[in-house]
């Protein structure tokens, strides 16, 4: 039975004529691979989340749209009509208090429960695959639900993000119950 302290759960194949076990082992080096930063990215991702969505609490619309003036106003003397200068600025002028409220509890809940999850993928808890599959599912209905009232481009990209990590968790769930791993 594997033990806690295996590198990894994809072990090389032990037999020199075995060459497509050999192929399957790097391509699930790879998968693996791509877990892990997948995984390290959605905590570094929560953590964000959190200090974002503190300093939403304390900082006021309008520092937000000064901040949004100061950082597309090079882009916008170049090119008067760049669609992502106008976006940011736009979004900040549209960000009222209700909006800044709403935002800030769901970083701060949403970066909190991701680095749990994450603390637990990274530790290989079992626990935490089938967890973070059914949260972040979750936050994807959500986040499509939003998506359905505010049309916003950030719930897009957050949500094919947390697409990718759910398959990149669930085959990784799949390969350590294949070999065995219960805890």
């Amino acid at each position: 039975m594997p033990t806690p302290e295996d590198a990894s759960p994809i072990k090389a194949a032990a037999t020199p004529e075995a060459p497509r076990a050999q192929t399957t082992d790097r391509r699930q080096r790879r998968w693996h691979g791509l877990f892990l930063v997948s995984i390290w990215i959605k905590g570094i991702v929560g953590l964000l989340q959190v200090v974002g969505g503190e300093l939403l609490l304390v900082v006021h619309q309008e520092h937000l749209i000064r901040l949004a003036v100061m950082l597309t106003q090079p882009e916008l003397a170049e090119d008067p009509q760049d669609a992502i200068a106008l976006f940011l600025r736009h979004s900040a002028e549209q960000f009222g208090h209700g909006t800044q409220t709403f935002a800030s509890i769901y970083l701060v809940v949403h970066g909190l429960i991701k680095i749990l999850l994450v603390a637990g993928l990274l530790r290989r808890k079992m626990w935490s695959y089938p967890a973070s599959m059914w949260v972040l599912g979750a936050f994807v209905a959500y986040q499509c639900y939003r998506y359905s009232q505010t049309q916003s481009p950030w719930l897009i990209a957050l949500t094919a993000l947390d697409i990718v990590v759910i398959l990149l968790v669930w085959h990784e769930y799949r390969v350590r119950r294949m070999l065995g791993f219960t805890h």
